[in-house]
């Protein structure tokens, strides 16, 4: 019996997502609990299965997600994967585009994490990621609370922008950042175009003069 074209793009498009999903899985979000072989040969057995489709276009759209994303540790390239961000979204699609692997969150509340240690808390309106570039945009306001003992940092922006290579966050439009000090006194407010933020150390640099609309 022959399969109609309908019917055939059907059975792609299906074939696809499910190769998508668990190569998402491993390569770019990790897994569940398991030994550091039975990772790297799912991790093996994901790529070979995408090789085939990865060139080809296709996406997943939902709502509800949530997404624990790991990665190699620098430190230990051999060794087993390590948390860089656990993201929980309102709706999200997932596509591939020439052989990269794209995602797109809306409605975010993710944890951000360096050297497998939880850094800071995020709030955002939507997030954009992408597997090769690994950097995480966060537009349409966005708020970052480092996590320290007690949270000491909080920096609000139009827009955030953080390397998961790096321990940097970059804070654009309208950055708002107030950093709390000893207890009985009052917190350091700063405001500017542009502010950087190394979620490792604390330290905060501004550059460009604030928003002069900003109420």
């Amino acid at each position: 019996m022959k399969l109609s074209k309908n019917m055939k793009h059907r059975n792609y498009t299906r074939k696809l997502l499910l190769l998508l999903c668990g190569y998402i899985a491993v390569t770019l979000f990790g897994c569940g609990k398991s030994n550091e072989a039975q990772e790297r040969r799912r991790e093996e057995e994901a790529q070979k299965s995408a090789e085939s489709t990865q060139n080809r276009p296709g996406s997943m759209t939902g709502t509800n997600w949530h997404i624990p994303w790991k990665a190699p540790d620098p430190k230990h390239p051999n060794g087993p994967l390590i948390t860089v961000m656990i993201a929980d979204a309102e709706t999200g699609n997932l596509s591939v585009q020439d052989s990269n692997i794209h995602l797109r969150l809306d409605g975010v509340h993710a944890q951000l994490f360096r050297n497998a240690r939880l850094a800071a808390k995020v709030q955002a309106s939507e997030v954009n990621t992408d597997k090769h570039s690994r950097i995480i945009v966060g537009t349409g306001g966005v708020k970052v609370v480092s996590i320290t003992d007690p949270p000491d940092t909080v920096i609000t922006a139009d827009r955030m922008t953080w390397d998961t290579r790096s321990s940097k966050v970059i804070a654009e439009g309208n950055a708002h950042a107030i950093q709390y000090r000893s207890q009985g006194t009052l917190p350091n407010e700063t405001f500017g175009d542009r502010i950087l933020f190394d979620t490792e150390t604390g330290k905060l640099s501004v550059s460009g003069a604030p928003d002069e609309n900003r109420k």
